[in-house]
């Protein structure tokens, strides 16, 4: 199907950091000559050094779980910022020949992560003509923390868009889940471009045995030349996405190529 252009992905905002000291005291436990003497007394003064010393390790002890725990709600903990997430992204000579990059398409959200949260699911009646017009799709559920994406082009028309995003904690298999919930509600849809429009039907693919989870859908129109091939993939904390818009070749079945050396990269950083 003949492209348009791709919908830059946009993330801006500041890291959510928490920070925690610790402090934590060991009192003295000091014995005098003259309380040693005292006898009974002297067992007591013993006693009690020894239970302020006893407290004051728990005290410290106790600081420092707490601040273990403290550091470990840091919802950016093992997030990889944007420029790290480049290295992920396909190169042009992992494309068919004839493929060049334009100058807009390398893009990534920078050293920063967005604090945007997540949608709990995507619309009720989601655009599909994000999944034919190109890769904002993603954004379904709202931006990731972090991403960066490229495409690729030929004077064919063919179009490759692949992207790397990265969410906190559990929010990646939530965005697996919400992109099937888009798939699921755009077997069918009405798409138009350059005026012309079209029926789109959507047919869901085996997956590819890639990464922890993934998904491949098909999109063709009789009006349309060609066809769209949309590869999702979760390895762990990280989404991968691959949208090969081919109106000449093979129906974008090297979508699953490009997907699979992603995932291997990934896999290499971790």
């Amino acid at each position: 199907m003949r492209p348009i252009r791709a919908l830059a992905t946009t993330v801006a905002g500041f890291a959510l950091m928490i920070t925690s000291s610790l402090a934590g005291c060991s009192p003295g436990s000091p014995s005098s000559p003259a309380a040693r003497a005292t006898g009974t007394s002297a067992d007591a003064a013993d006693a009690a050094a020894s239970a302020a010393s006893a407290a004051g390790a728990a005290g410290a002890a106790g600081d420092t779980v707490a601040a273990a725990t403290a550091a470990s709600a840091d919802p950016d903990a093992g997030l990889r910022a944007g420029a790290e997430l480049r290295r992920v992204l396909p190169t042009p000579a992992e494309l068919p020949p004839g493929f060049r990059v334009p100058p807009d398409g390398p893009q990534d959200s920078g050293t920063a992560f967005g604090a945007a949260p997540l949608h709990a699911s995507p619309p009720g009646r989601p655009d599909c003509g994000q999944l034919e017009g190109g890769n904002a799709w993603v954004t379904a559920l709202g931006q990731p923390p972090s991403f960066a994406q490229t495409e690729f082009t030929d004077s064919a028309g063919d179009q490759v868009l692949a992207e790397v995003d990265t969410y906190r904690h559990a929010d990646a298999r939530t965005v697996m889940a919400g992109y099937r919930a888009v798939l699921a509600a755009c077997r069918s849809f009405a798409y138009a471009e350059s005026g012309t429009p079209a029926t789109v039907s959507l047919t869901l693919l085996p997956p590819p045995k890639l990464g922890d989870e993934s998904l491949r859908a098909l999109l063709r129109s009789p009006t349309f030349a060609g066809g769209v091939t949309v590869v999702a993939v979760r390895v762990g904390q990280h989404v991968l996405t691959v949208y090969d818009n081919s109106a000449t070749r093979d129906l974008g079945a090297g979508a699953v190529g490009l997907a699979t050396a992603m995932v291997h990269r990934v896999a290499a950083q971790q």
